[in-house]
């Protein structure tokens, strides 16, 4: 519902040749892309790395969808051309988002 947290977890494999390269650049992510998931309500990013499998972890508090937010933010300054470079890296499976790679995980426990 839009105006609550919804925490969003993500999943996507990355090419094996290219996973050092992966974590290499997310050492330096651009801070326009910082400040556009802001923006559009996320927080508390998280990205997990296991073999080459990459899980992410955010919160969003916006006051729309989250599809919505996402659309915005891969319009805003900056985020296309990153997405654009992230893509390389990216084994993009089936129902995956166009844009960014990844595919939405379903929530199925929750310890708070």
């Amino acid at each position: 519902m839009p105006g609550e947290r919804k925490r969003v977890g993500m999943v996507v494999r990355l090419r094996p040749e290219l996973v050092d390269e992966y974590v290499e650049r997310h050492k330096a992510v651009w801070p326009e892309v910082r400040s556009a998931l802001r923006k559009v309500g996320v927080r508390n990013l998280s990205l997990f790395l296991s073999g080459d499998l990459v899980f992410m972890y955010m919160e969003y508090g916006g006051k729309r969808p989250f599809a919505e937010a996402m659309a915005e933010y891969v319009k805003l300054p900056r985020v296309a051309e990153w997405e654009d470079q992230m893509k390389r890296y990216k084994q993009v499976a089936g129902g995956a988002s166009a844009e960014t790679g990844f595919s939405e995980a379903r929530e199925i426990y929750h310890m708070d």
